[in-house]
């Protein structure tokens, strides 16, 4: 796990990251890319996705003003949707994130679209079974596993900020 001193740091990460092509191990907290989560939130995830998101990838991309950051950080979403149920949980999870800082106003780009939710709502329902049966972080101590998370969080997406991925 990698905590950070400074914002600096931080952004250095998800350079590093992104120049060695490793965003999915990044994005997914794989290898010595897990980023804990804050002592004030009470998750069990396999990285800090609003931090590596909100600091790590904005901050890069002003740095840089690469346009190739988000379309990067997009097509990694997409190749997580090709995965395994975990690999689909967090790039909902990534999803969710990026939505919210885009209906508030904070996030510097924008790739939640259309065809990104029909992408990941498809993912999400052909693997349903699975995620129901998958008790991993957010998913332990649920009856339905991962998938009740994504339906409680996705509901409170909907009912506050308009979006839905389900």
């Amino acid at each position: 796990m990698t905590k950070f001193r400074t914002k600096a740091d931080a952004i250095s990460f998800a350079k590093t990251a992104f120049e060695a092509d490793d965003i999915l191990a990044f994005l997914k907290g794989e290898e010595d890319y897990s980023v804990p989560q804050s002592r004030y939130v009470s998750a069990d995830t396999p990285t800090d996705f609003d931090y590596i998101i909100r600091v790590c990838i904005y901050g890069y991309y002003g740095e840089s003003n690469d346009p190739a950051i988000p379309a990067n950080f997009r097509n990694a979403i997409l190749k997580m949707l090709d995965g395994d149920c975990t690999s689909i949980w967090c790039a909902y999870s990534i999803c969710w994130f990026q939505s919210f800082h885009e209906v508030k106003g904070n996030a510097p780009f924008s790739i939640i679209d259309k065809d990104l939710v029909d992408s990941v709502r498809t993912a999400l329902i052909a693997r349903q079974a699975e995620l129901e049966q998958c008790f991993l972080w957010q998913g332990k101590g649920r009856v339905k596993g991962l998938w009740e998370d994504i339906e409680n969080s996705n509901a409170v997406l909907r009912d506050k900020y308009g979006r839905d991925f389900l």
